[in-house]
């Protein structure tokens, strides 16, 4: 009459393929939110990127590769 011996029947598969996107989708968050799973830039590879982008002058980068480079050596 009220169907109790039916159990969770597609909606237990439903349930879980609903828990696996929701945890995937929040990995993913916090992995984007948090810069990914690179690792860090090198310092010389920022500094070009910044005088690429136009963000330090010429004589700004120069300083800083000389700086840069006299501390690899």
């Amino acid at each position: 009459m009220w169907h109790t011996g039916e159990g969770m029947g597609w909606w237990m598969a439903f349930g879980g393929l609903l828990w696996l996107l929701m945890w995937g989708a929040l990995i993913y968050v916090i992995v984007k939110v948090s810069g990914g799973w690179s690792t860090r830039s090198e310092p010389l590879e920022i500094a070009r990127r910044r005088y690429a982008a136009g963000e330090i002058t010429k004589a700004q980068y120069d300083e800083l590769r000389g700086d840069l480079t006299s501390r690899a050596a």
